[in-house]
C-alpha cells in the first residue's frame, strides 16, 4: 500500500506525483468488473449497469486514496483525492467504459477523451501539495 508523505523523504518530485495521482488499484478493479459486465449475457440493461458501476468506482476512488494513505493527515490529501478521482474519470473515458455510448452524439469522442487524459496527466503533477511548517520541525523533535 502507498504510504503518506514522510517528512524525512523530502517533497515529492514531478514523477512521484505523476505516478501517485493515477489510482491504479481502482482502475484495475474497474477494468475487471467492466469486462465481466460486457461478457455477461445475463445483464439485461448493460447501459445502466455500466453507469452505476462507473459511479460507484468514482465514489470509491477518493475513499480508497484516504484508506491507502493512512489515517494520519498529510499535506495535500484532499488534492491527491481530487486529482485521483478526476484521473479515474478521464482514464475510463479514454478507455471507453459507459462513455462509449456518447460516441453517436460526439463523432470525435475518442480523440477528445485521449487528449483530455494526456493534458490532465501531464498538468496535474505540476500542482504541489502545500508545505506545512510542522513537517519541517518533526525530525528535530525526534533527535
Amino acid at each position: 500500500m502507498n504510504e503518506p508523505c514522510k517528512s524525512d523523504s523530502g517533497p515529492d518530485t514531478y514523477l512521484d506525483r505523476l505516478v501517485k495521482y493515477v489510482p491504479v488499484e481502482v482502475l484495475l478493479a474497474w477494468v475487471f468488473v467492466n469486462a465481466v459486465i460486457k461478457d455477461s449475457s445475463d445483464v439485461i440493461n448493460k447501459f445502466e449497469v455500466e453507469w452505476y458501476v462507473f459511479g460507484a468506482f468514482a465514489i470509491l476512488t477518493p475513499v480508497w486514496i484516504w484508506v491507502v494513505t493512512g489515517k494520519a493527515p498529510y499535506p495535500g490529501r484532499q488534492l491527491h483525492m481530487g486529482i485521483a478521482t478526476i484521473s479515474f474519470v478521464l482514464w475510463v473515458a479514454a478507455v471507453g467504459g459507459p462513455f462509449i455510448y456518447l460516441k453517436p452524439s460526439l463523432p470525435h469522442y475518442s480523440l477528445y477523451a485521449a487528449l483530455a487524459l494526456l493534458v490532465f496527466s501531464l498538468a496535474a503533477p505540476l500542482l504541489r501539495p502545500p508545505e506545512l511548517p510542522w513537517l519541517e520541525e518533526a525530525p528535530s523533535r525526534r533527535s
